[in-house]
């Protein structure tokens, strides 16, 4: 059994050191130590399979370049599953999401090392890059963005002409009061019409009661 076997803890101490895993776990990603644990407590029976990544041990063995580099590469993806977990949740804050898009960026150049005539091409199909993600991200998501939502300034300007057109009035909320208390009084004939802002109502427009029969309907 895994237990008998320590594959996973050490049946002495009940750690994982000492473990089978803890031994041969050189993985350089979350994920490839996820995937390992689940290689290692459910073995392949498949012999094609088997063979297929027996071949790609051995090409990385023989290429040490090749396995120095993907080695590097590795080292700049984070945890793509959590990541991609929280995405479909909603719940991905703007750092996390260029994050993913500078995870995604390694595939193309994990790909490139992999040589198209090498027993391990077939790893090149699994390989996804993912370019409208890595797309959507660059063009809508500033380089540095804050660490939540709230903090404001994630969505890059020209993305959006109302979000900038919000950005501006936010900016200039003064001045952007004074023009639509005098496009409102222009438009209604109420010369007393003020626009306001408090905390308990946010924006607001007063009128007196003797010139309610002059506010538009809308």
């Amino acid at each position: 059994t895994q237990r008998n076997l320590e594959l996973f803890y050490c049946s002495r101490s009940g750690t994982t050191s000492g473990s089978l895993l803890s031994i041969i776990d050189l993985t350089k990603t979350a994920i490839g130590g996820r995937l390992l644990k689940r290689w290692l407590g459910q073995p392949l029976l498949d012999i094609t399979e088997l063979v297929k990544r027996q071949d790609a041990i051995s090409w990385f063995y023989d290429n040490s370049m090749a396995r120095n580099q993907t080695i590097s590469l590795l080292g700049e993806v984070a945890d793509l599953e959590r990541l991609i977990n929280r995405v479909r949740s909603n719940i991905a804050s703007p750092r996390e999401l260029t994050t993913l898009r500078r995870s995604l960026e390694v595939i193309p150049r994990l790909s490139r090392l992999l040589a198209d005539d090498s027993p391990i091409n077939w790893l090149k199909d699994k390989l996804k890059p993912c370019r409208d993600v890595v797309e959507l991200i660059s063009e809508a998501i500033e380089a540095q963005p804050p660490a939540s939502l709230d903090e404001g300034n994630v969505i890059k300007s020209g993305l959006s002409e109302e979000l900038d057109s919000l950005r501006l009035a936010s900016k200039n909320a003064k001045q952007y009061l004074a023009n639509l208390e005098r496009q409102e009084r222009e438009r209604s004939g109420i010369k007393s019409l003020k626009v306001g802002f408090n905390k308990v109502f946010g924006y607001y427009i007063e009128v007196s009661k003797s010139n309610l029969p002059q506010v538009p309907q809308d």
